[in-house]
Formats: C-alpha cells, sequence, structure tokens
C-alpha cells in the first residue's frame, strides 16, 4: 500500500515509476548503472543506503537522488525523508519515565544506518537528561524475531535486570516479548515494558497487543515525490533533509497512565 501511495504521488507530479528490488548497498552500487540507462529523470532510494560513489556516477549524468526513510543524506548532496526518529525515542523514554520505569534498555538490530541510530540516540540521551542510570545496549546484528529472542535471554538473563525495553523496530519487540513471557515468566507491563517501532500490523493483534511508533509513511511518500520534483526543477539545488513527526501509539505493552 505505501509502495502504491508512493507510485500516485508521482503519477499526479507526471512522472512514471519504474521499481527495482534492492537488497543492501552493494546490490543498489550494482544496479545503478542499469537504472541510469533508462535514461530515468531520478533516482528514489528507499532500502539500502547511497554511497558517495553512487551520488558521484548519478551526478555525472545530473540524475538527482532522493532517499527514503534515510537521515543524514544532505552531507552527500541529496535530499532524504525520513520520520524524527530522535524526537520519537525520546519520547518513548519519557512515556516509560512518566508511568513509573527506571532502568532502560535499548535493543537494536543493525548499527550501520543513521536513521536507526538516531532512535536508540534519542532515547538515550533522553534517559540521561532525565537523571537515570545509563541505558543497557544490545545489538543483535539482525532484526528478526529470534534476535528479539536472543536480546531477552540476553538482557533478563542477568542482574540488574531493566524494566523497560524500546526495541529498533517492531519484529525485534514481538521477540522479546515473548521471550520475557515465555522464558522468564515476567508480567508485561507490570515488571517489563516492551516498546517497538513501525506499527507493523501483528503488533495490533492478540496476544501481543504492542505499544509503538507508528511513521507517518503516506506524507512521507509525498514529501518524496515533492523532493524530487523540486530537485530537478532546481538543477543545481541543494540536498534537502525533511523529517516529519511520528505517533505513539499505546497499547497493552507499557503500563496505563
Amino acid at each position: 500500500m505505501a509502495l502504491r501511495h508512493l507510485v500516485s504521488a508521482l503519477q499526479a507530479r507526471g512522472f512514471h515509476a519504474l521499481l527495482f528490488d534492492v537488497e543492501d548497498a552493494d546490490s543498489l552500487a550494482g544496479i545503478v548503472p542499469l537504472v541510469l540507462q533508462y535514461q530515468v529523470d531520478g533516482l528514489i532510494v528507499g532500502a539500502a543506503d547511497v554511497s558517495a560513489a553512487i551520488v558521484e556516477t548519478c551526478s555525472a549524468t545530473g540524475t538527482p537522488i532522493v532517499a527514503f526513510g534515510r537521515h543524514g543524506r544532505r552531507r552527500l548532496g541529496i535530499s532524504s525523508v525520513a520520520s524524527d526518529d530522535a524526537a520519537a525515542g525520546a519520547g518513548v523514554a519519557d512515556l516509560l519515565f512518566e508511568r513509573g520505569y527506571r532502568r532502560f534498555a535499548y535493543v537494536a538490530g543493525e548499527g550501520g544506518s543513521l536513521t536507526w541510530n538516531s532512535r536508540g540516540r534519542g532515547f538515550v540521551r533522553r534517559a540521561a537528561a532525565l537523571g537515570l542510570d545509563p541505558v543497557q545496549r544490545h545489538l543483535s546484528g539482525e532484526t528478526s524475531y529470534e534476535a528479539g529472542g536472543r536480546a531477552a535471554a540476553r538482557l533478563l538473563g542477568r542482574l540488574p535486570r531493566p524494566d523497560a525495553v524500546f526495541c529498533q523496530n517492531d519484529v525485534l519487540a514481538l521477540g522479546f516479548l515473548d521471550g520475557a513471557r515465555d522464558d522468564f515468566g515476567l508480567n508485561v507491563p507490570a515488571d517489563l515494558a516492551v516498546v517497538g517501532f513501525d506499527d507493523i500490523p501483528a503488533a495490533g493483534h492478540r496476544p501481543y497487543r504492542l505499544t509503538t511508533v507508528r511513521q507517518p509513511v503516506d506524507a512521507m511518500m509525498d514529501a518524496t515525490a515533492e523532493l524530487l520534483a523540486r530537485r530537478l526543477e532546481e538543477a543545481a539545488g541543494q540536498g534537502e533533509e525533511r523529517l516529519l513527526p511520528t505517533r505513539l501509539v499505546e497499547r497493552a505493552t507499557v503500563r496505563p497512565g
């Protein structure tokens, strides 16, 4: 549905979309020369980070790039659209503090993305500003359900246990939640709070009812199409970073207010 919204937003501005499946930065680097053979007006890159080499290749043909869901791309001279993840992380810390939790942990799947780092950075900095002990941080190396379960075993299997955990995405959070309940017998949210990010459909299903952060995906898609059109109109324009506010969706994995 999100991709359909982006295609519609592009068509409303007179563009037609060519879609390519890209998994990571290496596969993006390999496919960009092929894409440029189609003499495209511009590139929108979602899943993979954009390297300086890719920017240079596209600059040589005057092809603008907009990075979707990525922070910190302006330093490369390209535009980007993302949710304000640092503010979202800070908001999660505020919520947990207000509900009486005091020992925080952050579970990250990957450490390379500036976007995902921003979530943890906002969370950690806000916890420090609230006067709490340093946030325990766990880097799982992947964002799977199984990785969330392993993170639960690691963080909950030693003392002092955290009493509130913020996960980089919902899939990690669901794995962590099941591990906390099934392997440690913890009551969520009385003994432990768990918060995710993305608000995937499973987050709202029983038995999870996960408290999470929702990104304004449709608005991000509209902004992406707008920035691409602007870059085409202003061939020599500078890159612009657009950060959109998120929404905290409260369900059953944090104590009620």
